[in-house]
């Protein structure tokens, strides 16, 4: 199996006919109801989901109909996930509506999405919210609640349907990057691009399916969830451990627990997750553990710290994590997933670009080709989509040449990729490149700054002047005094870190920094909001805990 098999992956009933005869492999998800760990093969997931394809096509979901599912990590997801392929429909995944706070309300993520769609398979409290939209718009979409359907798959006796048959230029999903509300870009992930990223991301980190387990805690609303953990596990059938993004945030030691325990090989984290677990790895009581098992920790879906990286790797060692497993990489929803890796035991390199240091990312995974135009990361391969739905419409995001532009900046060092952060993000002053993140970075190292809750911007250049530098961190209370000692050492952080004096910083509430679905900040539109006077006026909570989201 392994490599080989993964390379002839061309058509999904390759997979089917793999999973079906898989019994020793299969998925573990945390069921955070019940606090107790379930268990299904490959081959109980594709009986279940026989049985639940039934239920969709009494319901009319039919081959080519593109359906919101709510991407909740629970036992059913899976089963639920595979049923839609069953009977041909695309999946596209939604957050849960628990997931979407503060600035991203539910209501806004869906409410120029809903009009496109005739189906949402959804949790029970989302029903109401989906149908007011629907009622205000005039809109015919069906709610299917998940609890309902399941109910409905345990008492089906109707005969299991044939399985749809689907091509390469299919649509295996659709995702739907976390950028604006108002015009989302659904990303058309066809069959070819996600068999072509799998078997390339597996290849590089050398993973044996038969052997290595992976662990994530990953929404599964997101790419490196959904395709990197989810999809690509169930491709290649290799053992799979899942916690919910929740339960990581209340407790991150436990996942480190769960690895230990599950005997995990393999995990990938953005930037934020390695720092939250450093954090409590100061206060709490830390579990009996051992990460000698791990090969590879991948760490990316935001710009990598090389201070989090330097401190994790110290902090860890005493528990056996082996040089050179912790290891940046760079993906993108438009590339399916992974654009660039490095193999386990390589780690990264250190590279600096004049007044900031940086990771390397790994070397392009086979089939992807790059073109650094200006500075601006372009790249096009297998694995790289084409097409996104915009609007309700289908529309080409590639250049004549099929390349797709990133937005991202940066360079090669020794072949390795090294991303300085986002072009339309950068600002210059006095002749320099600063990339808001570097400065963030800086900043969330002082005491009182809540985790991964710090935004730096420009604002618009007046009266000829340069625009002046903004950072907004978030504080747990309001003090005039304690405001004062925290602004003075972010300065202070920034301009020992980043070279840069500040303009202007200012606390604000915890949860006033607008945040995407999957965590990542909003820069442009803190921005806005600052320009407006939004953060003027915004409340502060009577009680607020620290939390890592």
């Amino acid at each position: 199996m392994g490599d080989r098999y993964l390379q002839r992956v061309r058509h999904m009933d390759q997979v089917w006919d793999a999973l079906a005869t898989c019994t020793e492999r299969g998925i573990h998800v945390y069921d955070d109801a019940t606090s107790t760990m379930t268990w299904q093969s490959y081959a109980d997931l594709v009986n279940g989901a026989g049985r639940l394809a039934s239920v969709l096509l009494q319901h009319g979901i039919q081959k080519g109909e593109r359906v919101l599912l709510c991407a909740e990590t629970t036992p059913n997801f899976p089963v639920l996930w595979l049923a839609l392929i069953w009977v041909g429909a695309t999946p596209v995944p939604m957050p849960p509506r628990y997931a979407l706070t503060g600035q991203y309300t539910f209501r806004e993520r869906i409410g120029s999405l809903l009009r496109h769609f005739r189906f949402y398979c959804c949790h029970p409290d989302e029903e109401a919210d989906i149908q007011g939209i629907a009622a205000e718009q005039t809109l015919d979409i069906r709610t299917l609640s998940l609890p309902a359907l399941y109910a409905e798959t345990n008492k089906q006796t109707a005969p299991v349907p044939p399985r749809a048959v689907l091509d390469a230029s299919d649509h295996a999903f659709i995702q739907f990057t976390s950028g604006s509300t108002k015009t989302p870009k659904g990303i058309l992930i066809t069959w070819a691009n996600l068999f072509a990223n799998t078997a390339a991301m597996w290849e590089r980190v050398e993973v044996d399916p038969l052997m290595h387990r992976w662990i994530s805690w990953l929404p599964l609303y997101h790419d490196m969830g959904l395709v990197g953990m989810f999809l690509a596990s169930v491709i290649a059938q290799n053992n799979l451990i899942l916690i919910s993004p929740a339960c990581f945030a209340r407790r991150p030691l436990q996942f480190l627990e769960t690895a230990h325990r599950y005997d995990a090989h393999y995990c990938s984290m953005p930037n934020f997750a390695y720092e939250w677990i450093l954090k409590r790895m100061q206060g709490s009581r830390i579990p009996d553990l051992s990460l000698t098992q791990f090969r590879w920790m991948g760490t990316g879906a935001e710009p990598v710290s090389p201070r989090t990286m330097a401190a994790f790797i110290e902090r860890m060692q005493p528990f056996g994590l082996k040089p050179g497993v912790v290891s940046p990489c760079y993906g993108l929803a438009e590339a399916t997933l992974a654009a660039t890796l490095a193999p386990p035991g390589e780690g990264f390199m250190l590279s600096s670009d004049g007044n900031q240091t940086h990771v390397t990312c790994g070397e392009p995974v086979s089939g992807m080709e790059f073109n650094l135009k200006d500075g601006r990361i372009r790249m096009r391969g297998e694995s790289v989509a084409t097409h996104a739905l915009i609007d309700g419409q289908i529309e080409c995001i590639a250049d004549p040449d099929g390349f797709y532009d990133t937005r991202d900046r940066g360079y090669f060092h020794e072949g390795r990729l090294v991303v300085q952060g986002r072009a339309d993000e950068m600002f210059v002053i006095n002749g320099e490149n600063y990339f808001p993140y570097d400065i963030e970075c800086a900043a969330r190292g002082v005491e009182g700054v809540l985790k991964r809750r710090a935004v730096c911007f420009q604002l618009p250049a007046r009266d000829g002047a340069r625009g002046e530098t903004v950072l907004l961190f978030e504080r747990l209370s309001e003090s005039t005094e304690q405001d004062a000692m925290i602004e003075e050492a972010i300065r202070a952080q920034v301009l020992c870190h980043a070279g840069l004096n500040l303009d202007i910083v200012r606390g604000v509430a915890p949860r006033a920094i607008p945040v995407t679905p999957s965590g990542k900040l909003q820069r442009l539109r803190a921005r806005t909001l600052y320009l407006t006077g939004h953060f003027e006026h915004e409340a502060i909570p009577s009680v607020c805990t620290e939390e890592a989201g």
